[in-house]
């Protein structure tokens, strides 16, 4: 009987609780252990981590930084933390990533630097100031910092995609980059190098902001799934329909045009797949900022 009755016994309602912010992901003490500091050296206090062994290796280095940088600003949207807390550590990545780009001078740099270590510990100054936080409703904004670091993501990702997949390919004509840097530097060489990143990189800034936009105006949080979405809109008006047609009014080279390349569909599902990666990179790293309202309250222990 007593058996019966419990199993016909519903269970207490509970009632809905605001989240609370209480503390860190742990994954992050751990990552910024493993990259900075997870090695003492024999005879010294001195720590080393794997940023400064990875780093070693051109390129290597820096897409780890740009993978943890991502995870430890999201962490920063979620718990909450000042518009200047983040700029502190988007600001730490750039000097890690700047100076880290020297030869030797910035391989000994990235050993004593530690970013990943240095915003983890401006993440757990927020919560030592504001253990647990109980906030109201709030509206969606746009993150600058989260953005830049987004669109130069994304950015450097489609300039390497398309650096080098369309001449793997045989279809370096397919880069709209290309003609760009052919029509702006027309006597080549690093005038003309630098005009074609300058296109691509722009061309991930307009990505980001466009897309901020939008997403901010519809009160929409970014996902890989938005960021793929807009990253075939973004295809369909830039690379298949205006580009090209802006493009023909300065000179009737009809090759600018993807599928006047002689290779059928082959070019522009290239470019679109460069672009896919392009908008998930985005989508994954960017998130809005919450604007709380002015029901935002401390709990008193």
């Amino acid at each position: 009987m007593l058996v019966n009755d419990f199993a016909r016994a519903k269970p207490p309602e509970r009632e809905s609780a605001p989240p609370k912010v209480r503390s860190l992901n742990p994954q992050l003490a751990f990552l910024a252990s493993l990259m900075d500091d997870i090695v003492t050296v024999p005879g010294t206090k001195f720590k080393i981590g794997l940023d400064g062994l990875i780093g070693l290796i051109p390129g290597v280095g820096d897409l780890a930084t740009l993978v943890i940088a991502s995870m430890f600003l999201q962490e920063a949207h979620r718990i909450g933390v000042s518009r200047w807390t983040r700029m502190r550590m988007v600001g730490n990545y750039l000097i890690d990533l700047t100076v880290g780009a020297i030869p030797l001078v910035g391989d000994a740099f990235d050993f004593g630097f530690k970013a990943h270590r240095r915003n983890f510990r401006l993440l757990q100054e927020h919560l030592e100031k504001h253990p647990d936080t109980i906030r109201g409703p709030g509206r969606f904004r746009v993150d600058l910092p989260l953005a830049l670091l987004a669109a130069f993501v994304a950015g450097s990702a489609l300039t390497l995609t398309m650096f080098f997949v369309p001449a793997w390919a045989g279809m370096e004509r397919m880069d709209i980059g290309l003609t760009i840097a052919e029509l702006t530097a027309p006597a080549g060489g690093t005038p003309a190098l630098l005009s074609r990143l300058a296109w691509h990189m722009g061309n991930a800034v307009l990505f980001v902001l466009v897309y901020t936009a939008v997403l901010r105006y519809g009160q929409k949080q970014s996902t890989l799934r938005t960021g793929a979405i807009f990253g075939i809109l973004f295809w369909l008006a830039g690379p298949m329909l205006l580009v090209p047609l802006v493009l023909n009014l300065w000179t009737p080279q009809p090759e600018i045009f993807m599928l006047d390349l002689g290779g059928g569909w082959t070019p522009a599902a290239l470019n679109l797949g460069a672009y896919l990666f392009q908008g998930i990179l985005a989508g994954g790293i960017y998130k809005h900022r919450t604007e709380h309202d002015s029901r935002v309250t401390f709990s008193q222990g």
